[in-house]
């Protein structure tokens, strides 16, 4: 009968051990699995963390101003007819004496011809490199504007009058020419940022003297003068001469120009 009390208990004592070893190579097993669980979903919630911030970023804050910028776009060429328009800032522009804008072109050398109206021919005129507008004539002047330099004899010797004009804010660089029959009858240029007279050729005409140009600086002697040529200047001679850049003498009628490239 004691063999049969014993029994329990060597079973118990089995079960025991069988546990202990159940546990001994089970228990790390869990302590990974469990351990990959939670680096899972660290990972997981990081990621999508990673991703939510990348969609909604924050805007940029700024302590100052806030500056915007308009971009004009670039207009194709029209020839709808429309009136002439200011011009003569910034700008190199001849005027000779003709009726005929194609002989004033054919003078030029001018290549790649085509109609075009103020707005559109000025501004292809400001954009385009060796880009002219030659105009329809005005007051007997077909103008040439937006030339690449000033020039030094031009369309001169082609038409009975030429006339040359240069205006340039920034450098304060002021000029104008006239020739009469090819003759150069006067020059004169300004460079207002070395303060020298770069040319002066020929006396004064009436209409300068009566603009009071007079005070303005002469050759070898720009110390001694009362003023210093401006834009505004340039603009009132070439009004004096011939046509007014400004355009406020006369009322135009809408008209088409051509644009062409010279060398």
């Amino acid at each position: 009968m004691g063999w049969l009390l014993g029994l329990p208990l060597k079973l118990l004592s089995l079960l025991g051990g069988i546990l202990m070893v159940v546990l001994r190579f089970a228990l790390p097993v869990l302590i990974g699995v469990g351990a990959a669980m939670l680096l899972r979903r660290y990972r997981r919630g990081k990621t999508d963390e990673e991703a939510a911030s990348w969609k909604k970023p924050e805007e940029p804050t700024f302590d100052g101003p806030v500056y915007t910028v308009d971009y004009q776009e670039v207009q194709p060429v029209s020839d709808t007819p429309d009136r002439p328009l200011p011009f003569g800032y910034k700008t190199i522009w001849m005027a000779a004496a003709s009726q005929d804008p194609q002989q004033v072109i054919r003078a030029l050398g001018g290549r790649d011809i085509r109609r075009a109206n103020w707005q559109t021919g000025l501004q292809a005129a400001a954009e385009e490199a060796n880009c002219v507008f030659v105009s329809p004539c005005l007051d007997g002047f077909v103008l040439v504007i937006g030339l690449p330099r000033f020039p030094e004899q031009g369309l001169a010797g082609a038409f009975r009058q030429v006339q040359a004009f240069a205006t340039h804010r920034v450098t304060e660089y002021h000029a104008w020419a006239r020739w009469n029959s090819g003759t150069l009858e006067r020059m004169y240029a300004y460079d207002g940022s070395r303060g020298v007279v770069t040319v002066q050729t020929g006396e004064m005409t009436a209409q300068e003297i009566a603009l009071g140009f007079g005070r303005f600086p002469q050759k070898g002697r720009e110390d001694r003068c009362e003023a210093n040529p401006t834009e505004e200047d340039v603009l009132d001679l070439a009004a004096a001469w011939g046509v007014d850049p400004r355009m406020e003498a006369a009322a135009y009628p809408p008209s088409v120009g051509w644009i062409c490239t010279v060398q």
